[in-house]
């Protein structure tokens, strides 16, 4: 859904193009889906208003120049991109979710891969596309470099490349490269509002109009639960869920009330020894324990996941919900076989002995149920055997 949209939020569209007609093409296609979208929703002024907000409608983003655009097209033609819906309702027709996105400058992009999938050369072509980037200088460290974007009162907004700041979320403690900070919460909403987990680097915008980033990591789907400010939701998101219940915008403006919540690098090492904010406060440049987060954040998750299986229709499936997000989503993809070959290289597990073709070695340990996350998520490069078992 917004594979072509996401460019726009990456500074591309009114750019020299090197295909003058495919220009022209781009600059008429959003008018007309806009025209389609508004003619869908005459006589609906709460749809209309949700469907064509002017900054989608109208928003263009500012050129990047020819070259680059050359570059970062074809690098998305690699990609399988996700879109985020942002109307859930049932009797939308395809070409309406299809056409969400299109002009859409507001939201960030989110680009995800696992490890050994190519995924760091396109991170580097991502940092690479900003404005003000420096080839001399390392691309994963480049705080002056920005993406531009001008949206539909013709203001200039200055995106930011974001690279590896959150960790992932898990139900106990592991270890992967961005760091895992424990959070239990079985619904996406408990993910959202119960664990949330922000970055002085990475932060939205205060105000809820916009999030103008570009977040890269080994992260996976639903990551952006967490990071993705409260007043960015209430405005982008609540307002077009088909399902509406007071209890859940409560709950949100109950987070864009919290304070920020910091520690100093020596409580960081040791939560055992921090007590629980006096106030419910928002997390901050950290990874919570699993004590840390069981004596303070334990029972208010629950309380969540609660209320979040009593408002979804369906608590067995969130796919709905996950789609409705206002995040523009991005995954590379490899063919498994491949990758389990460069895993194993990777780890350098022939020098201990192993063969890459050994099954039997590869899958010593298959069908045991009492795996820790760390252990299926973590190799050794000392001990070969069942790496195919851990690693898959």
């Amino acid at each position: 859904g917004l594979g072509l949209g996401l460019g726009l939020g990456l500074g591309l569209g009114e750019s020299p193009s090197p295909c003058p007609a495919c220009h022209q093409n781009r600059r008429r296609a959003p008018r007309a889906m806009a025209a389609a979208r508004v003619a869908a929703a005459e006589g609906d002024d709460a749809r209309t208003e949700r469907r064509r907000p002017d900054a989608l409608a109208r928003g263009n983003a500012t050129a990047m120049g020819a070259p680059r655009l050359v570059a970062v097209l074809s690098m998305l033609a690699l990609f399988f991109a996700a879109g985020a819906g942002a109307n859930a309702n049932a009797d939308a027709s395809e070409e309406e979710i299809r056409s969400w996105g299109c002009n859409l400058n507001i939201s960030p992009l989110v680009f995800h891969h696992v490890g050994k999938a190519g995924g760091g050369s396109v991170r580097a072509r991502f940092s690479a596309a900003a404005l003000n980037y420096s080839t001399n200088m390392r691309w994963r460290d480049q705080p002056w470099s920005y993406y531009p974007t001008e949206d539909a009162d013709g203001v200039m907004h200055h995106g930011r490349f974001c690279l590896s700041e959150y960790p992932h979320f898990w139900p106990q403690e592991g270890r992967i490269f961005e760091g895992v900070s424990v959070c239990k919460a079985t619904t996406p909403l408990g993910q959202m509002l119960g664990c949330p987990m922000q970055n002085r680097k990475c932060e939205c915008g205060a105000d809820g109009d916009r999030c103008d980033k570009v977040y890269t990591g080994f992260n996976p789907l639903g990551t952006e639960l967490h990071w993705v400010s409260p007043e960015y939701l209430l405005k982008q998101w609540y307002p077009a869920q088909p399902h509406a219940d007071a209890r859940i915008a409560e709950l949100i403006e109950a987070h864009a009330a919290k304070d920020a919540f910091t520690l100093s690098k020596k409580q960081k090492r040791n939560m055992a020894d921090v007590a629980c904010p006096e106030k419910a406060g928002v997390p901050h440049d950290m990874h919570m324990s699993e004590d840390f987060y069981d004596r303070c954040f334990d029972a208010d998750v629950a309380r969540i996941d609660q209320i979040a299986e009593e408002w979804w229709p369906d608590p067995k499936d969130w796919s709905a919900f996950m789609a409705s997000l206002p995040v523009a989503r991005v995954t590379v993809m490899r063919e498994p076989g491949g990758w389990l070959l460069s895993q194993f290289f990777w780890h350098m597990f022939y020098r201990v002995g192993a063969d890459c073709d050994d099954i039997s070695l590869a899958t010593v340990g298959a069908g045991r149920t009492d795996w820790r996350v760390h252990e299926l998520m973590t190799s050794t490069k000392g001990d070969p055997a069942g790496w195919l078992t851990r690693i898959a």
